[in-house]
């Protein structure tokens, strides 16, 4: 098999794995630990990042970018809603020599980090892009 070949199988089970797992979501909500916007967005990265391969591979360069833009943007959006969103929050926390439940203060301040990461992220992503376009 080609690189390019694989590279598209890749892409086409990401964008499957993203969209049989919303399915999934929407037949079965009752373990749902998050709103149902907060899990379907975390599928759409599965999705972008799937399409972002093949808009990549078929040289569309424009929609290649707006698709990097749209998987970092699913991918900030969870962790912003468990740092920021209303409701309390618990996590597992675990290391080496440390495992248990997180506090609420804890969660927020882990995944808040991360979002704050993840957004710095995207602002430099979206200037590139529109940088680019020019």
């Amino acid at each position: 098999m080609t690189d390019r070949r694989l590279r598209l199988i890749a892409a086409l089970m990401s964008t499957v794995a993203g969209l049989l797992t919303a399915a999934m979501i929407t037949l079965h909500p009752e373990g749902l630990n998050v709103p149902r916007w907060v899990a379907y967005v975390a599928c759409a990265a599965f999705v972008f990042a799937g399409l972002t391969i093949m808009a990549h591979e078929f040289a569309l360069h424009r929609m290649h970018a707006w698709l990097v833009i749209a998987s970092v943007v699913s991918l900030l959006v969870p962790g912003t809603w468990v740092a920021f969103g209303p409701g309390a929050r618990e996590c597992s926390v675990s290391g080496p020599f440390l495992s248990g439940m997180g506090s609420d203060l804890v969660c927020r301040v882990a995944f808040g980090l991360g979002a704050v990461i993840v957004a710095a992220l995207l602002v430099w992503i979206v200037r590139r892009t529109l940088r680019q376009r020019r």
